[in-house]
C-alpha cells in the first residue's frame, strides 16, 4: 500500500470508529462515509485501498471523498495540513489561537484536524483551561458548538474530562456554573466533561447543581437516567428516604453503556430490603453479556454498604479475571473498588490476613480526583471492620476519624451509621 494515503486510511478509521480487519468492516466503513457525505464511495474502491482486492492507484476523486469525510476540503488540503496531527505543531497552533484571544472558523478546522490524533486531546484540554481561566465564554461557546471529538477514545477522554473539570472546580462557583450553563446544550461538552467526570466529592453541592443543569437543558434520555440515578445515590448515602422513588427499568436497558446499566442495578440494590432471586439472576445474566469490569464497578460498592457479602463474594470469585484485566489509565480507581470489595468478602469469611493484603494493594493516591473521597470512605470503612475484628483499639480510632473527615467533605452520613457497628469501646 502506498504510504501516500496510509495515514489517510488510518484517520478515516478513527473518524468512523471502525478498525478495518475484514470485508464486513469495509462495508460498515462505506456505510458510515455514505451517511456522512452527499457523495458516496464505491465498495470495491475501498476494498482495493484496504487490500481486500488487487490494489490499484486510487483516483483523486476517491482520495478527496475520504479527505472530506475527516473534515478537509480536499486530499491536497489534507496533505498540506497533516502536520496538525503532530503534537508539537498542534500545541503551537493552540498557543497561537490563545494569544489571538479569539477563535475563528479556520481555527476550529485546525482543532478538529489535530484531534484526529487522540493524543492531542490532553493539549486541547489544557488549552480550554486557559480559556476558562480568562473567562472567555465567547470562545468556549464557539469551540464546543463546532468541535468534533469522535476520534478520541475512552482513556484519553477521561484524561480530557479530568483536566477540564478540575479547572472548573477551582474556578469560583458563580463563574463555573455560568460556563456550565453556557455549554451544557452541546453534547460535545456535556458528554465529555460533566457526564464523564462524576464528582462524588461535590455531589452534595456544586455537582448537584451541574446535574440540575443537565436535566433542565436539552439532555438526552440517557442523560436524564444518569441524573436520576446520581440523585438517588445522593439520597441513599445522605440517609434521605428513597423507598418512595419509583425506579422503573429503562426501555432498551440492554443497549445502555455497561456503567449506566450497573448504576441502574446499584439503585435497585439500594432500594431493596432484601435481594430477590429475580434481581440476582438479572445481574448475573447481564454479566454474561456485558463488559463485566464496567458493569460491576457501581454494583460492588453498593453490595458492601448493604452488607450483601454472599453475593459480593460470588460475583468477585466468578468474574475475578474480568474485573482485574486491564492496566489502562484510570484503572487504579476501578481496581481500588474491586480490591476493597474483595477485602470485604475475605473479612466476612474471617480471612483477616487476606483482607489486609487486598487493601495493601489499593493505591489511593492514584484514584481519580472525582472518586477520591468516595473510594476513601469504602477503604476506611473496611479498615475499620478489620481493626474491629482484630480488637485493635488504636487503629480503629484512627480509621473512624478518617471516615468522619471524608463524610464531612461529601455529606455521605450513611458511612457514619455503618461505622457505629464496628467501633471499639
Amino acid at each position: 500500500m502506498s504510504t501516500d494515503y496510509t495515514q489517510l486510511l488510518m484517520d478515516v478509521q478513527k473518524r468512523a470508529n471502525i478498525i478495518v480487519s475484514s470485508n464486513r468492516d469495509v462495508r460498515l466503513l462505506k456505510e458510515a462515509i455514505d451517511f456522512s457525505l452527499d457523495k458516496s464511495i464505491g465498495l470495491n474502491t475501498l476494498r482495493r485501498m484496504f487490500g481486500y482486492l488487487e490494489r490499484t492507484t486510487p483516483s483523486i476523486s476517491s482520495l478527496n471523498t475520504l479527505a472530506r469525510y475527516i473534515g478537509y476540503d480536499s486530499y491536497a488540503r489534507y496533505k498540506i495540513n497533516k502536520s496538525n496531527h503532530d503534537q508539537w505543531y498542534f500545541q503551537q497552533s493552540l498557543q497561537r489561537i490563545f494569544l489571538s484571544k479569539t477563535v475563528k472558523k479556520e481555527d476550529i478546522s485546525i482543532i478538529n484536524q489535530g484531534l484526529m490524533n487522540e493524543s492531542n486531546s490532553v493539549f486541547f484540554a489544557y488549552f480550554l483551561t486557559f480559556q476558562i481561566g480568562t473567562n472567555n465564554l465567547e470562545a468556549l461557546d464557539f469551540i464546543f458548538q463546532h468541535v468534533k471529538m469522535d476520534a478520541i477514545k475512552n482513556t484519553e477522554l477521561h484524561k480530557f474530562a479530568n483536566i477540564v473539570s478540575v479547572k472548573l472546580n477551582n474556578t469560583s462557583e458563580k463563574k463555573a456554573l455560568k460556563i456550565y450553563k453556557t455549554l451544557i446544550h452541546y453534547s460535545s461538552f456535556r458528554d465529555n466533561v460533566p457526564l464523564l467526570y462524576v464528582d462524588y466529592a461535590n455531589l452534595n453541592s456544586r455537582y448537584l447543581k451541574i446535574l440540575n443543569l443537565i436535566e433542565a437543558h436539552g439532555a438526552s434520555s440517557t442523560d436524564i437516567l444518569f441524573v436520576s440515578y446520581m440523585k438517588l445515590y445522593l439520597k441513599f448515602y445522605s440517609e434521605q428516604p428513597i423507598t418512595n422513588i419509583k425506579l422503573k427499568k429503562p426501555d432498551g436497558l440492554n443497549n445502555l453503556f455497561p456503567v449506566l446499566q450497573g448504576r441502574y442495578y446499584a439503585c435497585c440494590i439500594m432500594q431493596s430490603k432484601t435481594l430477590t432471586p429475580t434481581l440476582i439472576a438479572e445481574i448475573f445474566e447481564a454479566c454474561r453479556t456485558l463488559e463485566v469490569r464496567y458493569f460491576l464497578q457501581e454494583i460492588i460498592p453498593t453490595l458492601i454498604v448493604k452488607e450483601a457479602y454472599t453475593l459480593l463474594s460470588e460475583l468477585i470469585n466468578t468474574y475475578y479475571e474480568d474485573i482485574f484485566e486491564t492496566d489502562m489509565w484510570g484503572s487504579a480507581t476501578i481496581n481500588s473498588l474491586y480490591l476493597i470489595g474483595l477485602a470485604n468478602a475475605n473479612w466476612f469469611e474471617n480471612e483477616l490476613k487476606l483482607a489486609k493484603k487486598n487493601l495493601a494493594l489499593v493505591e489511593l493516591q492514584k484514584v481519580q480526583l472525582s472518586y477520591a473521597y468516595y473510594v476513601d470512605l469504602f477503604f476506611y470503612l473496611t479498615q475499620l471492620k478489620i481493626t474491629y475484628s482484630e480488637k485493635n483499639n488504636l487503629e480503629n480510632a484512627v480509621y473512624l476519624k478518617k471516615i468522619k473527615q471524608a463524610v464531612k467533605k461529601t455529606g455521605f452520613t450513611k458511612f457514619i451509621s455503618e461505622s457505629t457497628k464496628f467501633i471499639l469501646k
